[in-house]
């Protein structure tokens, strides 16, 4: 063979290899391409009426059946990973709630404000299967009125995360001032919480704001709080018009948010969309015919895309 076209027939057989390999080197990169699983988290938070019976509390016995059933929920898998209680003042209540502060069902558990020396700390606790990093509280103080003011009321900021995900999630379990007549108590709430939340905003990380507000979309202190905290979406009003979000058919309009003064309100980080998928507000059955407390639980089931930037505007 011509010395030429040995040399012409070499090289294309290198441009060949150059080029099928440059092929398969992109079809390994497409796929290496590294996604993040999506992950699923259940929030519920719960007015239990953990108060002492001298001010018309729940009894003991209608603890022990909440913490039971929360129990059973575990067996059929059914529980959620967050629990948020709102009204845990009692002792007979936090006894209780320490049968399921275990390594089994939540091994995490911390409680809201109780430095004021009044007669009952905050009642709020916060528990998870997931490791808690940090526990941030505020007191309203002096801002409350009639009986709320013997009682630390205010908020807990619980920041949870678990091995597995790129960042944390942060998660407000607040109770605002009781009856209708005290709205401008509870704007002045929700300012302490706006000046206590500031310090955190700045790190944009998927956020649930949840409790029982004592505010509905009827009155003034519902929308100074939408005002006050214009990135938070309520999951019940979200729900109502997002087909994404199942809503369990026991639930009517009303409960969604119209007439709740239970919520619970989200907003996305910057590196990743939280958005609710399932909805319920459950423990509404009386149990052994007893109503289980003057509220309805409210459980949000929420998936965490990691691979996708922020909520959609």
């Amino acid at each position: 063979m011509n010395p030429i076209n040995k040399i012409l027939q070499f090289n294309l057989v290198n441009l060949s290899l150059v080029v099928s390999m440059g092929s398969f080197a992109s079809k390994g990169l497409a796929q290496n391409t590294h996604t993040i699983p999506d992950t699923y988290i259940t929030v519920m938070n719960y007015n239990i009426k953990g108060l002492d019976g001298l001010f018309g509390g729940n009894k003991k016995e209608n603890i022990k059946r909440i913490m039971s059933e929360i129990e059973k929920k575990f067996q059929n898998g059914t529980a959620p990973d967050v629990l948020l209680f709102q009204e845990a003042f009692s002792g007979d209540a936090n006894k209780l709630i320490k049968t399921i502060n275990t390594p089994d069902l939540y091994p995490y558990r911390v409680k809201g404000p109780d430095s004021s020396g009044k007669l009952y700390n905050s009642g709020l606790v916060a528990l998870s299967r997931f490791p808690i990093l940090s526990n941030d509280v505020v007191e309203f103080k002096d801002q409350c009125s009639s009986w709320d003011c013997n009682a630390d009321k205010g908020a807990q900021l619980v920041t949870i995360k678990a091995d597995h995900w790129p960042e944390p999630i942060r998660i407000l379990n607040t109770h605002l001032q009781a009856t209708n007549d005290f709205d401008d108590i509870r704007k002045s709430q929700i300012l302490i919480l706006k000046s206590f939340y500031e310090k955190f905003e700045s790190t944009k990380i998927n956020t649930i704001f949840a409790g029982d507000f004592n505010t509905k979309p009827s009155r003034p202190s519902y929308d100074f709080f939408k005002q006050t905290f214009i990135g938070l979406k309520n999951v019940g009003e979200f729900c109502a018009t997002n087909a994404a979000c199942s809503i369990h058919p026991s639930i009517n309009n009303d409960l969604l948010y119209v007439q709740s003064k239970d919520h619970q309100f989200f907003s996305c980080s910057a590196n990743s969309a939280i958005t609710p998928i399932g909805f319920v507000r459950n423990f509404s059955v009386e149990v052994d015919n007893l109503e289980l407390s003057d509220h309805k639980a409210y459980q949000v089931q929420y998936k965490i895309d990691w691979n996708k930037k922020g909520c959609k505007p």
